[in-house]
């Protein structure tokens, strides 16, 4: 497991989401007929709810047995203005 030192404010995030079960497989064993969920993103706890999914792409030729994991999530950026003003005599 990850050592708790590096992941202090850090939450895992995984396919927790509504979606279909073949999209929170991220593993499919060489049998073909075992699937299960073993890829995670590790997010600062800061981040957490900027989360809006987390799900695998089966499409993507990446010749292993784990599904590429892809992660949406919703970024805020925020534009500062700063306004001069002039000197006061």
């Amino acid at each position: 497991m990850i050592d708790s030192k590096v992941c202090k404010g850090m939450n895992v995030s995984s396919s927790f989401f509504s979606d279909k079960k073949i999209h929170k497989y991220t593993r499919r064993a060489p049998d073909r007929a075992t699937s299960n969920e073993t890829d995670h993103f590790l997010i600062n706890s800061r981040y957490g709810s900027s989360v809006m999914n987390v799900q695998n792409s089966r499409s993507a030729d990446i010749d292993a047995d784990h599904f590429l994991v892809m992660m949406k999530y919703r970024q805020c950026i925020v534009i500062l203005k700063i306004i001069k003003n002039p000197k006061s005599q």
